[in-house]
């Protein structure tokens, strides 16, 4: 029990350390102070590469809920179940997948993306790329704390829970447009670290399984 506590231990700081890793690189690429952002990538507008997408009418198709920092998932398979008017799904937007959406939460967590087909809230802004986009790449864009902090703040309006964001503000705000090949080999690493993470967090959790166990053969 004492050799398993101990392997908990070091996997915990393991995948810790993994994600912060990604994190600090992720940052590192998209702060400009660093100097690891590119001279030869552009700069464009948000309006200019994505369009808000209104499609609505569409009840049939599966309600979908915001997972922060996973993307979707449809609403009846999470554990937390959220109430919502079914009457009122002919309200709710079509969202494919690669899309993005700007959320609720979006001031503190940035947007995420559609994993799967299906409709959403209409309080939820649906972007979709005008232009062929990595989406691994945007992603981690729009989920870096220099997105965050140094972009979208100046977009966000009001205090506490009162907080919401301007969309003329929005839409403005200017963001990096690499090459398709370049988005597309950061989207590749992001990738690898995601399932380096993904692998820790398996093994973590079967080394808690077999904690669990252990402890309750002990009191049988």
């Amino acid at each position: 029990l004492t050799l398993i506590e101990k392997k908990i231990k070091a996997q915990a700081a393991l995948v810790e350390n993994l994600k912060k890793y990604k994190r600090g690189l992720i940052d590192r690429i998209f702060n400009q102070k660093s100097g690891l952002y590119p001279s030869s990538w552009a700069e464009i507008s948000i309006e200019n590469l994505f369009e808000p997408i209104s499609d609505k009418n569409h009840p049939d198709e599966t309600v979908l809920t915001i997972i922060q920092g996973q993307g979707t998932a449809p609403r009846d398979s999470i554990e937390r179940r959220i109430a919502y008017d079914k009457s009122s799904v002919k309200t709710y937007k079509l969202t494919e997948i690669g899309d993005f959406i700007l959320h609720l939460r979006s001031f503190e967590g940035g947007l995420e993306r559609t994993n799967q087909k299906g409709i959403v809230s209409p309080a939820y802004t649906v972007l979709r790329p005008k232009i062929a986009v990595a989406t691994g790449f945007y992603y981690a864009y729009f989920r870096s704390y220099w997105f965050i902090n140094n972009k979208l703040r100046d977009s966000v309006e009001g205090i506490r829970d009162g907080k919401s964001i301007n969309m003329s503000s929005f839409w403005k705000i200017r963001i990096p447009l690499p090459s398709l090949e370049e988005q597309q080999r950061l989207s590749h690493l992001f990738e690898l670290l995601d399932k380096k993470i993904q692998k820790a967090d398996c093994y973590l959790l079967s080394l808690h399984n077999i904690k669990r166990t252990l402890l309750n053969q002990m009191f049988i």
